[in-house]
Order: structure tokens, then C-alpha cells, then sequence
């Protein structure tokens, strides 16, 4: 397989099942703390960064089992976390108008 043709998991040594299975404990996490029990109480931005630290968490916690040695785990974990962040905040937005009704 040319360099071209690598995938973002075999770059960093990720199987998929171990790209799924954090995946899976990601959204979990994330949708029950952060969406349903910060969202409509404290509001976005507690939201975001609570989602921001459980993301972060969780893909490095994995990270430092699955990817291989060489990875700098850090950048690679918080190029993703910054990225899950950013949707979370337009997901957010369509939560409190279409799913909790709120403001």
C-alpha cells in the first residue's frame, strides 16, 4: 500500500474495533453528561467544554493503548477533540431548538 493510499487509522496504528469501541465510549459520555445533563441546565458553553474534556479523555486514555509508539498522542488527540468540539456545538444548537425546546 502506497503512502497515499494510508488511512487515517492505519497511520496511527488503530484497529478499527479499537476506533469503534472509542468511538461508542465517546458518544456515550459525552451525549449523557454533556447533552443531557449540562446542555439544559448550564447552558452551551459549560456544555462544550465539558464535552471538550470528555473527548479529550477518552481518545487519549485509548490512544495510549491502540495507536503505535511513534504517534505524538498529545497533537493527534487534540487535533480530534477540537474537531468533536466544533460539532458538538452545531449539534447543541439543533438539541435545544428541535429536541429540548429550549432558547
Amino acid at each position: 500500500m502506497s503512502s497515499s493510499q494510508r488511512s487515517f487509522i492505519s497511520y496511527y496504528g488503530a484497529s478499527f474495533v479499537n476506533v469503534l469501541w472509542t468511538s461508542l465510549n465517546l458518544t456515550f459520555w459525552a451525549y449523557l453528561i454533556g447533552d443531557l445533563l449540562l446542555l439544559p441546565y448550564a447552558g452551551n458553553r459549560v456544555a462544550l467544554v465539558a464535552d471538550f474534556g470528555i473527548a479529550f479523555l477518552s481518545i487519549w486514555i485509548m490512544a495510549v493503548y491502540t495507536f503505535s509508539p511513534n504517534v505524538p498522542l498529545v497533537s493527534a488527540t487534540l487535533v480530534a477533540t477540537i474537531a468533536i468540539t466544533v460539532g458538538e456545538w452545531f449539534f447543541h444548537a439543533y438539541m435545544r431548538k428541535y429536541v429540548m425546546d429550549l432558547p
